[in-house]
């Protein structure tokens, strides 16, 4: 019997300040996946530095695990979707691309990735950077120590008292790289 393929197709927040330990976790679970890479950026972090640097216009040939070094993210996404699919989609410090008001194309994306058997990974420094579209539309978050102030209530997400919840348990904890996993219905 021919073994059939997962697909879980999930999309990821990972919130954490610099340093915790986001860009080696999110590696290490793309990796379990099996799928080829591909990180959206526009700097190379030394996490995947035998990874190929590709531009845009490259994705069509890509072959295996890379580094998309983008001018222009909505455009990055639409070849993207366009060309690839049964990809991890790593998006480092998505803050940089994708604020409040997200585009048609980051909707677009997130509403099909599952259509391109795409597991996708928002990285985010902070809650209160994370889009209200996206707070809706996750599956799991690895929450990190942050920096947000949690006294305010974000109710951009629907599971508040929970990420404060874990939010509380992160920060006590003596480990600077600890992480609570929370998922949008928890």
């Amino acid at each position: 019997m021919e073994k059939k393929e997962t697909k879980l197709n999930e999309l990821f927040l990972i919130v954490g300040t610099l340093g915790v330990g986001k860009t080696t976790i999110t590696l290490e679970l793309a990796k379990a996946t099996g799928k080829k890479i591909i990180v959206l950026d526009d700097v190379v972090h030394k996490a995947y530095s035998d990874f190929e640097t590709i531009t845009t216009e490259g994705l069509p040939q890509l072959k295996g695990n890379c580094v998309v070094m983008m001018e222009d993210f909505d455009l990055t996404l639409e070849a993207l979707a366009n060309t690839q699919r049964n990809a991890c989609v790593i998006v480092e410090d998505a803050g940089r691309y994708v604020s409040s008001n997200i585009s048609m194309s980051v909707k677009r994306f997130i509403i099909n990735h599952r259509k391109f058997n795409f597991d996708v990974f928002f990285m985010f420094h902070y809650l209160n950077e994370v889009p209200p579209y996206i707070c809706k539309q996750y599956s799991k978050m690895l929450l990190f120590k942050t920096g947000d102030n949690l006294v305010k209530e974000q109710n951009k997400w629907s599971n508040w008292e929970t990420i404060k919840k874990k939010a509380a348990i992160v920060k006590k904890h003596k480990s600077f790289n600890h992480f609570e996993i929370i998922t949008k219905y928890d």
